[in-house]
């Protein structure tokens, strides 16, 4: 899921100490449970956090976060490209129980200094399957989207 600003309470802090993420996008992101939020907007909480889900009782309720930016590191490659890999840190992810949020925001606001400074990368595994599966079910759209990812 691609946003333009943060869910509340992820990632979502100014300089000044409020959280002035979307209290609605918050709601909808525990409703459809993405495995990927991205977004930006608030340039000073850059970086990336791990939330698991736990159901206490009928209500569902933030187990743990797992602030990742003290984890990141920077990575830079021979024709001098800059970026944060983070694709280890979603490794074995629960679907449906965890979500990674990335505030993937490079520069810094206002006359501050970059809160990250550059591009976060993730490589997530998402479902999908074979071609040649599930012969006989019907005609397939080889090469499009509803041929390769499974609900």
């Amino acid at each position: 899921m691609v946003t333009h600003g943060p869910p509340h309470l992820r990632l979502d802090e100014t300089i000044s100490g409020k959280q002035i993420g979307c209290r609605y996008l918050s709601r909808f992101i525990k409703d459809v449970k993405p495995m990927l939020s991205v977004f930006g907007h608030i340039h000073e909480a850059a970086g990336a956090a791990l939330v698991t889900y736990e159901n206490e009782g009928t209500e569902e309720v933030v187990a743990k976060i797992k602030d990742l930016r003290p984890a990141i590191n920077k990575t830079q490659e021979a024709n001098g490209a800059m970026y944060y890999d983070i694709t280890g840190k979603a490794t074995g992810m629960v679907k449906e129980k965890q979500i990674m949020f990335v505030n993937a925001s490079i520069a810094g606001p206002g006359r501050h200094p970059p809160a990250m400074g550059c591009p976060i990368m993730v490589d997530l595994e998402l479902p999908y399957h074979e071609p040649n599966i599930y012969e006989g079910i019907g005609e397939r759209e080889i090469g499009t989207i509803s041929s390769w990812i499974c609900n």
